[in-house]
């Protein structure tokens, strides 16, 4: 929530080619629920409440950032509390320069009260 970059804190495993993703997630059984497909990769310690910064690495080094890791997102453009962000398609990985421009956003509370992705509107 601002401040610096705390390093990786999960090792992520598997590959993605152009235009498809990766998925990461606390825990399976719940994710399973809710997009009804089990994450590429689970990590317990992958902690985020909406207004914390992801960072991608590559052998140490980071190549992909969502958020501004001296920021805390509250109130921010980029804040997704209860909600979702993703790259858009055709942006580029840019490592640590955060763009908000290249993401779509949802917002605060975009999925409350939804239980499940295809029934969720936000």
């Amino acid at each position: 929530n601002g401040g610096s970059s705390s390093g990786v804190d999960c090792q992520l495993s598997g590959s993605a080619l152009a235009g498809t993703y990766i998925t990461v997630s606390k825990e399976s059984a719940k994710f399973q629920e809710y997009f009804g497909s089990t994450p590429s990769n689970v990590c317990g310690s992958f902690q985020v409440n909406g207004d914390d910064v992801v960072e991608l690495f590559e052998n140490d080094v980071v190549i992909d950032a969502y958020g501004d890791v001296e920021t805390d997102g509250t109130n921010t453009a980029w804040e997704y509390m209860d909600g979702f962000a993703y790259r858009l398609s055709g942006s580029t990985i840019d490592g640590t320069v955060f763009d908000v421009a290249e993401w779509s956003v949802s917002g605060v509370d975009a999925m409350d009260g939804c239980t499940s992705n295809s029934a969720c509107t936000g």
